[in-house]
């Protein structure tokens, strides 16, 4: 199942790829029950809700 996580704009795309290892460790450390399998930036992408 895919979990969509929105954050706040981290600015560019080239920003949030620089800070992806970051946000991807607190998230980890947020949520232990779930595996983070992948990270990508998306910008004025509307959110979806998965089934």
């Amino acid at each position: 199942m895919e979990r969509r996580e929105v954050r706040e704009p981290v600015g560019s795309p080239i920003e949030c790829t620089m800070k992806a290892q970051t946000i991807a460790r607190e998230y980890v450390v947020e949520h232990p029950r779930f595996r983070l399998s992948g990270w990508r930036c998306e910008v004025d992408k509307p959110r979806e809700n998965p089934a």
